[in-house]
């Protein structure tokens, strides 16, 4: 006989696979609106696509569905794995994993609206930018995107920036409750400047203006984080 406990697992795994599955519809139904949102930039906006194969929109639209659900129902499993542990947890180990899930959710949303206003945008202008005219050049260059290469690019760079930000923010909630020294992140600043710049390399397009705007928000972001921290820890946790 299954233990009560096991039981309570299974039905919360359960309630989050039929909650995946729900949102995949959900947003299936709304496919072309997702496109237009990925798509357009004030006046960067591609008027169509193309594909290649027979099935590829089919697949293309089914993959972001998704990769989407999936993201966004991550935030209904840290729920559903909180409330689950919430009964064999002490006071002061339910409250750093609710901080933690608010942390986590919170880089979830941080992400995605950094995705749309920077890296999009910067990405998109960077690579139709190649774009020339025949009447003004010796000759033509035409971008022709490809539906599911685009949205492929999309996805990819969407996991590499949530990667970032997830990391970034976890390491600085750990500072902040002292199971990562503060003083050694104030210290290591500059190993973290190398790899954010590094980071923003890998993740836009090839020059140097695109990674430095990628760059330097996460540059003030972190020095932000670790002055409201300082300031915490000097005024109102002294002891």
């Amino acid at each position: 006989m299954q233990s009560l406990h096991f039981q309570e697992l299974k039905y919360r795994i359960i309630y989050t696979i039929i909650s995946l599955t729900l949102l995949t519809t959900v947003l299936y139904n709304f496919k072309t609106e997702l496109i237009y949102i990925l798509n357009g930039h004030e006046n960067n906006i591609n008027e169509y696509f193309i594909y290649t194969k027979l099935s590829e929109v089919f697949v293309t639209y089914i993959q972001l569905s998704f990769f989407l659900s999936f993201y966004i129902t991550s935030a209904v499993l840290i729920i559903q794995l909180l409330v689950f542990l919430t009964p064999g947890l002490y006071e002061y180990e339910y409250k750093i994993l609710k901080n933690l899930s608010i942390v986590i959710i919170g880089n979830s949303i941080l992400t995605m609206l950094f995705l749309y206003f920077i890296i999009i945008p910067i990405t998109w202008k960077f690579f139709s930018g190649f774009q020339t005219n025949s009447q003004e050049n010796l000759y033509g260059i035409y971008l022709e995107t490809k539906f599911s290469e685009y949205i492929n690019l999309i996805i990819t760079i969407f996991l590499t920036t949530y990667i970032i930000i997830q990391t970034f923010g976890i390491i600085l909630y750990l500072a902040f409750i002292n199971v990562i020294k503060l003083q050694s992140l104030i210290n290591s600043r500059k190993f973290v400047y190398i790899a954010i710049i590094i980071t923003g390399a890998i993740v836009t397009p090839p020059d140097v203006i695109s990674q430095l705007i990628v760059a330097l928000p996460l540059i003030l972001l972190y020095e932000v984080f670790l002055f409201i921290f300082l300031f915490m820890k000097v005024y109102f946790f002294k002891n």
